[in-house]
Formats: C-alpha cells, structure tokens, sequence
C-alpha cells in the first residue's frame, strides 16, 4: 500500500514538472540562481532523472525604452500633450500656490493670523476639488477636467487679481484653489490612458518631469513680479498658462472614458 502510495506521488511530481514548468517555475528557479538546488528538491521528491534533466532557466529580461521611442510617428502628438499640458499647468500651479501666503501679507497686508487662517481654508476648497474631480471623471469624461479645472481657474485667477476688498480674498482663493485642483487631478490620470504598458512609464517619467521643471523655475517668475510690484502679473501669467494647457488638451488630445487601448489608437 505504502509503496503505490509512493508510485501516485512521484508520478504526480513528475507530471507536476511538466506543468509548472510550463508556467514558469523554471524561470524563477533561474532568475534567482537556484536551479541546482530546485533540481535536487524535486530529486528528492521522486522525480526521475529524465524529467529534470533537461529543465533550463528561462530568464525574461524587461526591454528598456527610451524616450526616442516616444519620438516616434506613433507617440509623438501625444508626448507633446502631455509634457506640455504639465508644464503649463504646474507652472501656474506651483508659482500660485507657493506664493499665495505672500501675496496675502504683502500686497493686501493681512496679517499673519489672517494669512494662515485663509491659506487653511484654500487647502480645504483644494481637497474639496480633488472629490469633485474624482466624482465628475467617470460621468463626463477626462478632458472636462482641464476645461473646467484650467479653462475656469484661468478666468477665476484674473478676477481674483482684481479684488481689493480682503473680506472677498478667501471666497476667490477658494473658488480658485476648487478648480485648478481638478485640472491638476486630470493630469494623473489622462496620462496614464494615453499610452500603452510598454512605454507608459517612459512617457509618464518625461511628461511630469516637465511639470517638475516648470514648478521649480514658476516661482522664480512670480518671485520676479513680486519685486517689480508686478502683481497682477502672477494672476495674468496663471490665465496664459492655463489655458494653453487646455488648448494642448483640446486640439491634441483625445477622451478615453470608457474606450480602450486600442480604441483610442494607442494599442
């Protein structure tokens, strides 16, 4: 009885290697330099001789891509959205967001209280926005989301430039900390739809990297305007740069809710 009991295991272990060997187990024993040690255990399993004998590594190797492919005919409408719609969009983004306590202190001499406490409440309107962008991006689309993120807080940051009145300075900085947020939002997710598996990390890599230079040099900018007592210029330069990202989205790119890869033309 022990002894058929034997024969059931070592012919299961034997049928066993074929299988896993053709899901890849070898491949893993290989990738982690242990083939010999494998083979020794299903030796001692009751593998015969003949069945592992042959068992190789198969060890798969990633393929690198460089940006040059995203050069290519078949990228390159759509690398030049991306990149462009986070350079334009995070540099008026950050150059806002980073000086926006200044602005209040210096040129409508709120004091510090006031300051942190307005600062608070445009964070607040900011997570506010990202809900209303995560809530809206199934029902109307991706591309609304820099419409009516970037297309709209451009027109909110002319007028919040225009207010004197500090009572009416948190009512706009919200409004307007609302909609870039969801403009912002629209930009992790549209990218990652845009391009297939294989070049999506390339691309996603090179795209926000545009985003982070334009948000280092943005505050240099703004910073600039604040010396020359430019000030609507910062509100004014958000506008301009806000609305060529959506121009990028709006000529160049396509909607991809609900649509596949292939659907989209990106496959």
């Amino acid at each position: 009885m022990a002894c058929a009991v034997c024969g059931r295991c070592a012919s299961g272990v034997n049928y066993g290697i074929d299988f896993f060997e053709d899901a890849g187990i070898s491949a893993l024993a290989g990738s982690n330099g242990r083939m010999e040690k494998a083979k020794s255990v299903l030796q001692l399993l009751g593998a015969r001789e003949e069945n592992i004998h042959n068992l190789t590594a198969s060890v798969k190797t990633s393929e690198k891509v460089s940006v040059q492919v995203l050069l290519q005919p078949q990228y390159l409408k759509r690398f030049i959205l991306t990149t462009g719609y986070y350079f334009f969009s995070y540099f008026g983004y950050y150059g806002f967001v980073l000086w926006l306590p200044s602005i209040l202190a210096t040129v409508y001499h709120l004091s510090l209280v006031k300051t942190f406490t307005y600062t608070l409440f445009v964070a607040l309107a900011a997570i506010a926005g990202r809900a209303a962008a995560f809530w809206t991006i199934e029902r109307f689309g991706r591309k609304q989301l820099f419409y009516v993120g970037f297309g709209l807080g451009g027109v909110a940051a002319l007028l919040f430039g225009l207010i004197k009145d500090p009572s009416l300075l948190v009512w706009g900085a919200c409004i307007l900390s609302f909609l870039y947020e969801q403009g912002v939002a629209g930009t992790v997710v549209y990218t990652a739809e845009l391009y297939p598996s294989k070049v999506r990390a390339t691309a996603t890599c090179w795209s926000t990297g545009a985003g982070r230079i334009s948000s280092a040099v943005s505050p240099i900018v703004f910073g600039y305007f604040m010396k020359i007592h430019f000030y609507y210029g910062v509100f004014l330069t958000m506008a301009i740069f806000f609305w060529v990202a959506v121009a990028l989205v709006y000529f160049l790119g396509v909607e991809t809710r609900g649509r596949s890869l292939a659907e989209i033309g990106a496959a």
